[in-house]
């Protein structure tokens, strides 16, 4: 009987370990932000870094209410989704309650199998531009778009997306939250989950 007890709480403790279920813990802390508004909000993101041309693969993602630096996160990923031969990155940002980039991490930060502990540094973000929204038409559906001086936001399918200023070639690229944007004049190309929409600014 007492050999059966140690076997069920050995499985109990099992179930209970992230390690035994597949996951795996990062832990960090976010630094570089010092007075935070009331109701802003903390994203941490690991994601593969991937060709220009493609949206980026999030791997694991948490987002939490934000606090004056230093702030604590634990974010829970699964190792396996972390292909051999591939590269990951760890970013994060904090956005005031109406989703104002405030502070946005600005460098890279590796992420491996083995990788424990983050500590992640912000930037804050200068708001010189004001900002300016544009809507377009993507095949059909409407898509409004809100460009600031680091990045845009998206608003698609009832959703919001967060994107970052990309280097281009030609044009402006924003990426971010697994959506890639392009935009040249009145045409734009949005890609998201696999799928590719090419847009088009109403005529007047």
């Amino acid at each position: 009987m007492r050999w059966i007890w140690l076997c069920l709480c050995g499985a109990l403790f099992a179930c209970n370990d992230p390690a035994s279920s597949g996951f795996a813990s990062l832990h960090g802390e976010l630094t570089g932000a010092d007075e935070v508004p009331t109701g802003s909000r903390a994203t941490v993101i690991i994601e593969e870094v991937g060709p220009a041309d493609r949206a980026a693969l999030r791997v694991a993602e948490i987002s939490q209410a934000a606090t004056p630096s230093p702030q604590q996160f634990e974010l829970s990923y699964q190792p396996v989704q972390l292909a051999n031969g591939h590269r990951y990155n760890a970013r994060a940002r904090i956005e005031d309650a109406k989703g104002q980039l405030l502070w946005t991490t600005d460098q890279a930060y590796p992420i491996t199998d083995n990788t424990q502990f983050l500590s992640l540094t912000l930037r804050a973000v200068k708001a010189t531009t004001p900002a300016r929204k544009a809507l377009f038409d993507c095949a059909g559906e409407s898509l409004e778009v809100t460009f600031n001086n680091t990045g845009a936001r998206v608003a698609f399918r009832g959703a919001q997306w967060s994107l970052e200023h990309q280097p281009s070639a030609s044009g402006a690229h924003y990426r971010g939250d697994g959506m890639d944007f392009w935009t040249k004049g009145d045409e734009a190309i949005l890609r998201l989950d696999d799928s590719e929409l090419r847009c088009q600014r109403p005529r007047a």
